[in-house]
């Protein structure tokens, strides 16, 4: 089966934290393309406005605030948690880095549970890493095909990027 964006996303409310980011910005764009309805949530701390395209409305905030997390999560049917402070910023701050990367990761996790049926997504080493033969990972093969199978809907959406 082939994973197609557009069935996927048209027309949904989709929230995307850390989306004035590299791979955010790349996410946005293919989700407007297919027809999603974009919110982008961005302290831009190293984003930049400039990515997001006019068709997604663009909350300057920070996922620390709660009550805006838990506000645009409840709007949402998928939310894209993306939203984190990078390594250089994390060793010159490790409070910032924390109260961003955990607090923040934190709010998003309570807002999606407390909204009720949703759906969240997170880019994460698995998506990053090519998948693993299961015997080296000590899984079943069903779980590197599924691993595969979110790593080809991840290149859909962000091509060139993955």
């Amino acid at each position: 089966m082939t994973f197609q964006p557009e069935r996927a996303f048209g027309g949904r409310r989709v929230l995307v934290t850390g989306g004035a980011g590299f791979v955010g910005g790349r996410l946005v764009r293919n989700l407007v393309d297919q027809g999603a309805q974009v919110t982008v949530l961005d302290d831009l701390f190293t984003g930049q406005a400039e990515v997001i395209p006019t068709s997604a409305q663009f909350v300057r905030g920070s996922v620390t605030d709660e009550g805006l997390v838990r506000e645009l999560v409840a709007d949402a049917s998928i939310v894209f948690h993306l939203a984190a402070r990078n390594i250089i910023a994390s060793t010159k701050n490790p409070r910032d880095d924390f109260e961003t990367n955990i607090g923040g990761t934190l709010n998003v996790l309570r807002a999606r549970l407390a909204a009720g049926p949703g759906g969240l997504c997170g880019i994460g080493e698995r998506v990053w890493q090519p998948a693993l033969n299961p015997d080296q990972r000590g899984r079943s093969g069903h779980d590197a095909l599924a691993v595969r199978r979110q790593q080809d809907g991840w290149r859909a959406l962000l091509p060139g990027v993955l």
